[in-house]
């Protein structure tokens, strides 16, 4: 195991932290860490959109990311509830639905999914679309959305550490 800091010049956009692990079989795992502050998920947000945007690059660097075994991950200071609640359900949604077009048609069309989540994902779609030049076909945002996690530690609340050390 080790841990990477500003993983830039390693050709990585997603590059706060590189943190490498091995699994069970000993193969590597990489996960690419961008880390804010704050954040807030909306679709004016540059720098929510920058993250997606880098991450998105990162995923589909070839060179860099195994989409098997690789994973980007957000780690950010307090979400609202509403962003908390969109992001993990969209992502665990896509790492459980089996079928591609089922992924958007559901998450569209369905009337018990709430207008945040539905949102969510049309603005993370629209970065990944604009980053690409083109719109992408709907599986692989999904997978690309089974291979981001977001983190939030208790330390960016208040009387946390980094309240501690200010």
């Amino acid at each position: 195991s080790r841990l990477e800091l500003q993983t830039q010049d390693r050709g990585y956009k997603t590059d706060d932290a590189l943190i490498v692990l091995r699994d069970s079989k000993g193969d590597e795992i990489k996960i690419l860490a961008q880390i804010k502050r704050s954040l807030t998920l909306i679709r004016s947000n540059d720098k929510f959109r920058q993250t997606i945007t880098d991450a998105w690059n990162d995923y589909n660097n070839r060179h860099l990311f195994n989409k098997d075994k690789y994973y980007c991950l957000l780690v950010t200071g307090p979400l609202s509830s509403k962003d908390t609640d969109a992001i993990g359900w969209l992502c665990n949604r896509a790492r459980y639905c089996d079928v591609d077009d089922e992924f958007e048609d559901r998450l569209i069309n369905s009337p018990g999914i709430s207008d945040p989540h539905k949102e969510l994902y049309k603005t993370i779609k629209s970065f990944i679309n604009d980053a690409s030049g083109a719109v992408v076909p709907v599986g692989e945002i999904k997978r690309f959305l089974a291979r981001f996690l977001a983190l939030q530690p208790d330390c960016f609340y208040r009387k946390g550490l980094v309240e501690s050390f200010a």
